[in-house]
């Protein structure tokens, strides 16, 4: 993990507290490392962010909840050590990109649901998630399409089976939805996932939930259902 801040002190003076950005890296949880971005992370810090960037194990080595084991972890070390860096636990926002938004996603779900985190069946810290972003998102595994196709096996392992799992693996499920916190998405020219990040959009309007929807597609960002 990194852990980048500007400066705790100025003129020997402490700053305010920092609100607090954890990163979770794509890679198609085949590849990647924290390192991934780490010029866009440095900025974010620059303009006054506390910023964790989380590293997981890939599915060479685990499945999908040992990857959603290491983020919860991840967000436990930032509760335990947020302090002792100047970070604001009351200001926390989680930010996926592409494969690293599906443990993202269910990261902050887990803290916002019981039932969501009791179907994960992996620990996951008391924390309050304020925001989530999704950027280029790999959001649906499920389903008829290429990433459920693709990443099935890898990601679910026996619990494939588990119809009552897998509706949570959607989502959309109404449990879910309802326990995510303000949600961002992010996408662009040239994002092969944004038709999901398009989908997801709509799907967080029904129930309501305060949503930004960022896309430079035309050259412009578009935010349609700002929070």
């Amino acid at each position: 993990m990194n852990i980048i801040l500007k400066k705790l002190y100025d003129d020997g003076h402490k700053l305010d507290k920092l609100p607090i950005l954890v990163s979770v890296h794509g890679g198609a949880m085949l590849m990647g490392d924290r390192k991934m971005n780490l010029p866009f992370r440095i900025k974010i810090a620059q303009s006054g962010y506390l910023v964790y960037s989380l590293e997981y194990r890939l599915l060479n080595e685990t499945d999908f909840f040992g990857v959603l084991s290491d983020v919860c972890r991840g967000l436990q070390f930032v509760k335990d050590s947020a302090d002792s860096c100047n970070g604001n636990t009351d200001r926390i926002y989680v930010m996926g990109e592409s494969a690293g938004a599906l443990p993202a996603l269910y990261a902050a779900a887990m803290t916002g649901s019981d039932k969501v985190r009791r179907q994960m069946g992996v620990y996951c810290p008391e924390i309050q998630i304020k925001g989530l972003i999704l950027s280029s998102g790999m959001l649906y595994t499920t389903g008829v399409n290429y990433i459920a196709a693709v990443y099935k096996n890898d990601l679910y392992g026996p619990r494939k089976k588990d119809k009552e799992f897998m509706k949570y693996m959607n989502p959309e499920k109404n449990e879910v939805l309802d326990s995510l916190p303000k949600v961002c998405l992010t996408t662009g020219r040239g994002d092969f996932l944004r038709s999901m990040s398009l989908h997801y959009a709509q799907a967080l309007k029904k129930p309501g939930i305060p949503i930004c929807f960022w896309t430079t597609t035309t050259g412009k960002p578009s935010s349609p259902t700002p929070s």
